[in-house]
């Protein structure tokens, strides 16, 4: 009955200082990862007014910035909707129209792409943006998302004609990273 984000909480309280995340030449701590997720969070919920299961754009590169705007729009009550800066124009115009995004998450070097002209474009690594997100709250916020609720929608290929987006629930990542879990955890005791 717990979403990806109150795992992540738990883990923060019981394990503040292990690592959660290593990229770009840098690395978080569970606790570090979930303060930052937290002040995107109340900025996201309460400067730009995100709704439940509203879908935010992400284009960013892998690494912890990405896991932070992740985190941050499940804690948020949104659900994200990955964009990969390197597909098609069409694509990703295509993308933007279908899912009716009005927020998306990115870096400087991306926010003044020609597909990014209808949304309202938030680049986390631009002075001011980070300024204005240090002066937020670090508590966690109180939403709690259902199981049922959605995370995040991920788009097909569009291999068989125009790509389709593709619901995921928060009780649907919970169930697989709990199952990962579990099969890595055991496999050290088989014989």
């Amino acid at each position: 009955n717990e979403s990806l984000h109150q795992l992540l909480e738990a883990k923060a309280t019981e394990q503040p200082n292990a690592i959660a995340v290593v990229g770009e030449g840098t690395q978080l701590s569970y606790e570090a990862l979930n303060t930052q997720a937290n002040q995107l969070a109340h900025y996201l919920r309460e400067a730009r007014g995100v709704a439940k299961e509203e879908l935010i754009g992400i284009c960013l590169p892998r690494g912890p910035q990405l896991m932070v705007a992740i985190l941050a729009v499940l804690k948020a009550g949104g659900a994200y909707v990955p964009l990969d800066a390197d597909y098609p124009t069409e694509r990703l115009t295509m993308m933007l129209d279908d899912a009716a995004l009005r927020t998306v998450l990115t870096i400087e070097a991306l926010a003044d792409a020609p597909w990014l002209s209808s949304p309202t474009v938030m680049a986390l690594d631009n002075i001011t943006v980070q300024a204005e997100l240090e002066t937020q709250p670090t508590r966690n916020l109180s939403l709690v998302s259902e199981p049922t609720q959605l995370a995040y929608v991920m788009y097909t290929s569009g291999s068989t004609g125009t790509p389709k987006g593709v619901m995921v629930e928060h009780g649907n990542v919970v169930s697989l990273v709990c199952d990962v879990d579990y099969v890595e955890i055991n496999r050290d005791t088989v014989t």
